[in-house]
């Protein structure tokens, strides 16, 4: 699938996403960080986060801002969905929990799922068996700190060179 991260070109990302407006091309596109900013998909009507930075409402807020703009041909029916997945018993609960009220408070409206229908009973999926479980997540915590940060550095570093690299069109902003 397509990918906008911070390592991506200017015009790379734009050609990304003028494949993925048209429609004919993608129908799915994945965007780091640097998609809270500066970039336009009106077109979009769903979001899948998954990952938020803590209690970030203002980062919410925008990625929820891409799939709210106006789209052509939406009849009055139209609805936007924007998913955030979390793990259950975990400190991004105690996040997710603060920014959902924050949404509450601007008149959105939300459903929380805990279990998707037949989920248990797919062996398919990957990392289904426990012990693939535990040591994915041992894996991940195994992490380091500065790997991360690096990470961040570089999609920073996009989204600077975004902002920078070709003006017009794109950001936020009242309307």
């Amino acid at each position: 699938r397509p990918m906008i991260g911070g390592g991506g070109s200017h015009n790379e990302r734009t050609d990304l996403l003028e494949r993925f407006k048209g429609g004919s091309q993608y129908n799915t596109i994945f965007i780091s960080k640097v998609g809270d900013t500066a970039i336009d998909i009106p077109e979009a009507n769903v979001i899948i986060q998954i990952a938020s930075h803590f209690g970030a409402r203002r980062q919410e807020a925008q990625r929820l801002g891409r799939i709210l703009r106006p789209k052509q041909n939406a009849g009055e029916g139209f609805n936007a969905f924007f998913y955030t997945l979390i793990s259950r018993d975990t400190q991004e609960m105690y996040y997710s929990t603060k920014r959902q009220q924050f949404l509450v408070d601007q008149g959105y409206s939300f459903n929380v799922i805990t279990n998707l229908a037949g989920m248990d009973d797919d062996d398919s999926l990957s990392f289904s068996a426990k012990r693939e479980q535990l040591d994915l997540l041992a894996e991940v915590m195994q992490t380091r700190v500065d790997e991360l940060a690096q990470a961040e550095d570089e999609d920073d570093i996009g989204t600077r060179n975004l902002d920078s690299g070709g003006g017009g069109g794109g950001g936020g902003g009242g309307g």
